[in-house]
């Protein structure tokens, strides 16, 4: 009985599997006057943290899911955000958030990732599951931008 649990949970984690499947990445000329472009990414992991898509908030509000392998391209205006990345609770995680200052004209390159923390001073009993947003330097984020569809903001978000 328990196996047939375990199995039925299995196939609907599996199934949920979340790629992006929106056009390549194609990066824009340039921000929309007077704002500043953002490329928000979420990079596969490999693991089963990809296996559903956590939500990407700006400034309090909802703006996408973000699957494993997408991208987000946003035109917002200058001054102080708060970009914040949350997991369904089943997750383990806790959401994530970095707060910079944006100005007029520029391109910033946020990466969301999921790295698994093995690190000396843990056993495998103690696997520290953990979100990461950062600011990445435009010449490696478009490597890794490369390998990424574009997501549609939720028809809520301005």
């Amino acid at each position: 009985m328990h196996l047939r649990i375990w199995t039925l949970i299995f196939i609907a984690l599996i199934s949920g599997c979340a790629t992006a499947s929106g056009p390549a990445f194609k990066k824009a000329d340039n921000a929309a006057q007077n704002n500043a472009l953002i490329y928000v990414y979420r990079k596969d992991m490999g693991h089963w943290q990809s296996a559903y898509s956590p939500t990407f908030i700006l400034d309090g509000t909802d703006v996408a899911s973000m699957p494993r392998e997408g991208y987000l391209e946003l035109n917002i205006r200058p001054g102080e955000h708060t970009f914040e990345f949350k997991h369904n609770y089943l997750a383990g995680y806790h959401p994530v958030k970095l707060t910079i200052p944006i100005l007029s004209g520029q391109v910033y390159y946020l990466r969301i990732s999921d790295p698994i923390n093995f690190g000396s001073e843990y056993s495998l009993h103690d696997v520290v599951y953990r979100s990461e947003i950062a600011v990445i330097e435009e010449k490696t984020a478009l490597i890794e931008l490369a390998t990424t569809k574009l997501v549609s903001p939720k028809s809520t978000f301005k």
